[in-house]
């Protein structure tokens, strides 16, 4: 289903942009870009014709409150919309928070990595800040430089389709989609944890209930600085969603103590990421062990990274705990 949306208070920043509400002043550098010939047509409408039909362009922008103005070096040079997408031609994602963008650039730059550095941005907005499950994104296929844009930013295909214009023309397009899950899985980066910060340690070890843990912070803060290797899962925002940590020698045995997503990531790729970034990291250990509850999920996942239960090789493990 469509998601209501209001940018009117909304504002972005990307390395290079801005992306804000369209302002009366903006008139101006709407007709520059938008009565250029081979714009529009990207987009299924002609090239504005006079500043009286920009205004009224610019009036709708201004009272829909669901298109960011692309402003780049104190000008603006495009347009990114957030548009409802066609909820009868999609009826499968009536229980999904949904809305689709579309965008149009100046001709004077193209080719300079603007358009996806503007939509990587909304993207985040809608996900992070909105919370959409998806995102739908289409393009005509003739338009090879919408295709890029879209296949940079994440976006699969889902269906051929066809769309009506503005010109009453038909043009054959394809409808593509990035979901929630796979934006998520795409922009976890793994890094070196380099500094230990309680508050996000035990926000994680929080999350899943780990009180052992929670319970002792001093020990958890111990435990991480006399650790052999610790990693951790970062969004492009740099918050901490996952961590590995592991103990040992690096050459005959790396045990991993513990491995932690947050529950609102789990099972988007990002725990096995953890497990094979850290095995990566050391090659050549003899043995790499860990120890886990005894359910057939927690068997099967770890079986599909290579591990083996120790009663296969006949072996029994043991613990003392200090209670």
């Amino acid at each position: 289903m469509n998601t209501e949306i209001d940018i009117s208070n909304v504002t972005l920043h990307t390395d290079r942009m801005i992306l804000r509400p369209w302002r009366q002043t903006d008139l101006d550098d709407l007709y520059a870009y938008a009565s250029v010939d081979g714009v529009g047509q990207m987009a299924g409408w002609k090239p504005h014709a006079s500043k009286e039909e920009s205004q009224k362009i610019l009036d709708m922008f201004i009272g829909h409150k669901k298109t960011f103005a692309l402003e780049y070096q104190g000008k603006v040079i495009g347009s990114l919309g957030i548009e409802q997408y066609n909820e009868d031609h999609f009826p499968e994602f009536a229980d999904k928070k949904c809305r689709e963008i579309g965008y149009v650039l100046s001709k004077e730059y193209w080719g300079q990595g603007l358009m996806p550095e503007a939509v990587k941005e909304v993207i985040r907005y809608l996900f992070e800040e909105v919370g959409l499950d998806v995102i739908f994104c289409g393009h005509f296929l003739w338009n090879k430089q919408s295709q890029r844009v879209q296949e940079k930013c994440g976006f699969k295909h889902y269906v051929f389709d066809t769309y009506e214009t503005k010109v009453d023309t038909t043009e054959e397009d394809e409808v593509n989609i990035l979901t929630r899950e796979d934006w998520l899985a795409e922009s976890v980066v793994i890094r070196d944890y380099a500094a230990f910060d309680r508050n996000e340690i035990m926000n994680l070890y929080t999350s899943v209930g780990w009180t052992n843990y929670t319970d002792h912070p001093q020990m958890l803060e111990k435990a991480y600085k006399n650790s052999f290797c610790t990693l951790g899962a970062y969004t492009a925002q740099g918050r901490l969603v996952g961590i590995i940590r592991a103990v040992g020698d690096g050459a005959s045995i790396l045990f991993i103590q513990d491995i932690i997503v947050l529950p609102e990531f789990q099972r988007k790729g990002i725990g096995t990421n953890l497990i094979r970034a850290i095995i990566c990291r050391y090659p050549d250990v003899y043995q790499t062990e860990l120890m886990t509850d005894n359910t057939e999920k927690t068997i099967a996942f770890y079986k599909s990274l290579g591990f083996t239960p120790a009663t296969e090789f006949g072996c029994l493990g043991f613990m003392k705990l200090n209670t």
